[in-house]
């Protein structure tokens, strides 16, 4: 995806030299991610094909991705996120005074199951849960059925045309996708964390237009994905860098034979100290 976005199509030659692009670790996790990125499809039709295979897909309630799901076919699960429900309320009260009680009392109700999602998730255990978690879990079923009960009955109430009918009937129709996080721990409520990794490259490309080939896009996807998972596990990426490039200079020009020793999953403990961010 990050290919995807860093590449604009021109009329330019589609392979320019890229300095320094020959001295990029060829760490397989990452040059297949980066393959995989740029030959992603621009379509609806060529994106749901990802997701045949899916077994468990999250998305937003957006039109787009409804398209999107509506054409994907095979087994899978859909988990909507909880923040949209929260935006669709804010939106929905935003200049409407007499809508600004209602506004707090709805973001309170998904406050709480933020709040009970995560006491519950404190006493979550990959293997066996305890009886901690099952009360944990128990309350919180109760407080989500709670939510959508009340969504229902403030629609039977409220006239056709009532603005704020349009929030409560998104949350009544995508129950299923919202309470996918209840039988799956592991499932965020939100995908606020991916959004915001991804909020770098979006305006990356915005203030840069793009790039201008193909064998651009695949440099930036490959740095993008290089300094995010740096970053991810706390490597001072600039520290990183200048020890890379010093050690492409002493070989060459080319990339060390070994790069174990650059990956922070398989770098030793003295290495780490030497290249983790500071704080």
């Amino acid at each position: 995806m990050v290919a995807a976005m860093a590449y604009r199509e021109t009329a330019v030659d589609p392979t320019p030299h890229v300095p320094g692009a020959a001295c990029m670790p060829a760490a397989p996790d990452w040059q297949r991610l980066c393959e995989q990125a740029l030959v992603r499809a621009e379509t609806a039709e060529a994106r749901a094909a990802e997701l045949k295979s899916a077994e468990l897909a999250a998305r937003s309630s957006a039109a787009t991705y409804k398209a999107l799901f509506k054409s994907a076919r095979g087994k899978r699960l859909e988990a909507v996120e909880d923040a949209n429900m929260r935006r669709d309320v804010i939106e929905c009260a935003a200049g409407q005074p007499r809508l600004t009680r209602w506004c707090r009392q709805w973001l309170a109700r998904i406050a709480s199951i933020y709040r009970l999602n995560k006491a519950r998730l404190a006493h979550y255990g990959a293997e066996r849960q305890s009886a901690a978690f099952d009360t944990a879990q128990g309350t919180l079923e109760i407080a989500l059925d709670d939510l959508f009960a009340a969504a229902e009955r403030e629609l039977a109430g409220l006239d056709e045309q009532a603005c704020e009918g349009k929030p409560l009937r998104s949350l009544v129709n995508h129950r299923e996708g919202l309470s996918v996080f209840v039988d799956r721990p592991n499932v965020s409520l939100d995908n606020n964390f991916a959004e915001r990794v991804l909020r770098g490259p979006a305006i990356g490309r915005r203030l840069s237009f793009g790039s201008d080939s193909e064998t651009g896009a695949r440099f930036t996807a490959m740095m993008y994905s290089v300094v995010g998972t740096l970053t991810l596990n706390r490597i001072d990426v600039l520290r990183w860098l200048e020890a890379w490039l010093r050690a492409c200079a002493h070989n060459g020009g080319r990339p060390p034979d070994d790069t174990a020793p650059w990956l922070p999953w398989s770098m030793d403990d003295t290495r780490r100290r030497e290249l983790t961010a500071p704080g």
